[in-house]
């Protein structure tokens, strides 16, 4: 009996070492820590190559009606937790000067050194955005005042250049393309001014496209692909580097989203391939070389694909050709949905804008386009974009106590243009139509139109009399097959579409399938 014993014991044994041997070739990091047991070697080598940068300014400040205390010339103003936020600090009292005050401030960030013998530093653009001065402390206290190479605004990245005797540190690139979901990040900058400080997460998520959760952050709007990242990254990381375990530079910290102002885990990079192709142009010519064909694009929503009969919404559409332009030579016409750039598909405007931008300038690129129903192949050489025509447009005043005697059409108050609302929009004489003083009431049919748009067509139908729109609507209404409308708008220096349905909400909601 205990000879049977012994042998049962030693199968089962045998059995529990095949199975252990069996589970180790199957998922040999099942049975192995998977996390550094400290990161403390990684951020001693690279901890030296980050470095904090101060900015001194002269900030200019306007008094504006009805808004109270106007923000300083130059000055965004970034959302609550955002490291756009990056506070500035007064140290000389203000003082009202012909209804101006000045005011001398200082910002501050982060930043990584890239090139020890050149001593080229990489940094966020909106850390130093209109600085007068900019000064560099290094890891070990020594403080260099730094040289501006160049900027890219839209995608929030700066180069500068400082000269030392003495062989600086530096960090080197890694591929932000190889990076999984899960991976190790660590962030290394100068949070609310408390100097070289250390956070650690993972990869959160990869190709990150923020949209309207950037709350219109500029460099939003240039890049879909943002590394987003749970390291706690504050006020004053701005610019500074996100490392991968091997303490390669992945990425430069740029936005946090958070209602607080404190990190909850939500941060994005821009991600370090999209940055050296970035520093390379700006090394090269002091800026980057944009793209462009010369038109104006919106989005297509489903009623103007349903409009067009595009189908599924997607692409971009186009407002407004420029004389002379490169689109215009090409044969891009009004209306055109751009739909492919190059070997790349359009989703939507943002993708074209980005995808067109990223075109080589000069080089003739193919561009496919949606029209009268089908599609055009055009071949179009795009230009470079002056520095001067990247700054965003400002939107005009509110029109709403104009709105007296308006015609109300379609949840809108519409007036016939007049000198005193083509004044008050700052119109030119070129720009006719109906203007839209008020919307009543705001609802998912309307929400594409503002006070102040000027209805230039119904229908490709040039309008000038609110009663014009008020006819066009009624009869689009009794169409049984479509029953979207396509507006064409002016909106502060912009022509763009949009489509509305107007249709009866009482006949829309018969339409509705009974709920089971």
């Amino acid at each position: 009996m205990r000879k049977y014993k012994f042998f049962a014991y030693l199968l089962t044994v045998l059995a529990l070492g095949a199975n252990i041997a069996q589970l180790e070739a199957i998922a040999p990091n099942a049975i192995k820590p998977s996390a550094p047991e400290s990161f403390a070697d990684t951020v001693e080598k690279i901890s030296p190559a980050v470095v904090s940068i101060f900015t001194t300014q002269i900030v200019k400040e306007k008094k504006v009606q009805g808004l109270g205390q106007g923000l300083p010339q130059g000055f965004q103003r970034f959302p609550g937790g955002s490291p756009f936020e990056d506070f500035f600090k007064d140290f000389l009292d203000p003082r009202m000067q012909g209804g101006q005050r000045e005011r001398k401030a200082t910002a501050l960030g982060s930043g990584v050194i890239i090139d020890s013998k050149e001593g080229y530093i990489v940094t966020a653009a909106h850390v130093i955005a209109d600085a007068e001065k900019i000064m560099v402390t290094l890891s070990d206290d020594t403080e260099l005042e730094a040289k501006l190479i160049g900027k890219d605004k839209r995608r929030d990245i700066a180069l500068l250049k400082v000269t030392r005797e003495k062989a600086l540190p530096a960090a080197n690139f890694g591929d932000s393309a190889k990076l999984r979901q899960g991976d190790w990040a660590i962030a290394i900058g100068n949070p609310h001014n408390l100097g070289n400080t250390v956070t650690v997460g993972v990869i959160s998520s990869k190709a990150r496209d923020l949209g309207s959760k950037s709350r219109n952050i500029e460099a939003t709007q240039f890049i879909d692909d943002f590394i987003q990242t749970d390291a706690a990254v504050n006020q004053g990381n701005s610019g500074g580097p996100l490392f991968n375990i091997a303490g390669e530079v992945i990425g430069i910290n740029v936005v946090i989203l958070s209602e607080t102002g404190g990190s909850i885990g939500l941060g994005f990079a821009v991600p370090s391939n999209t940055v050296q192709n970035i520093i390379e142009q700006l090394k090269k010519y002091g800026h980057t070389r944009e793209g462009r064909i010369g038109v104006e694009i919106q989005p297509v929503s489903q009623e103007i694909a349903d409009s067009v009969n595009l189908g599924k919404a997607k692409g971009a559409m186009v407002t407004r050709v420029f004389p002379d332009s490169p689109a215009e030579k090409g044969g891009m016409k009004v209306q055109d949905i751009i739909i492919k750039v190059g070997d790349k598909d359009i989703k939507d405007q943002r993708s074209a804008r980005k995808i067109i931008s990223e075109s080589v300038v000069g080089v003739a690129t193919p561009i496919v386009v949606w029209r009268d129903g089908k599609e055009y192949a055009l071949n179009i050489n795009p230009e470079e974009i002056p520095e001067a025509d990247k700054d965003p447009i400002v939107i005009g005043e509110d029109l709403k106590e104009k709105s007296s005697g308006a015609l109300s059409v379609l949840g809108m108050k519409l007036q016939k243009m007049s000198p005193d609302l083509r004044a008050a929009l700052k119109l030119d004489d070129k720009i006719n139509g109906v203007v839209v003083v008020d919307v009543e009431k705001t609802n998912s049919d309307l929400e594409t139109l503002l006070k102040g748009d000027v209805i230039i067509q119904v229908d490709s139908v040039p309008v000038t009399d609110p009663k014009e729109v008020q006819d066009k609507i009624e009869a689009k209404k009794k169409d049984p097959k479509n029953q979207s409308l396509l507006f064409q708008i002016y909106r502060s220096g912009h022509t763009m579409f949009t489509a509305l349905n107007v249709a009866d909400k009482k006949s829309q909601e018969a339409k509705q399938p009974e709920k089971k």
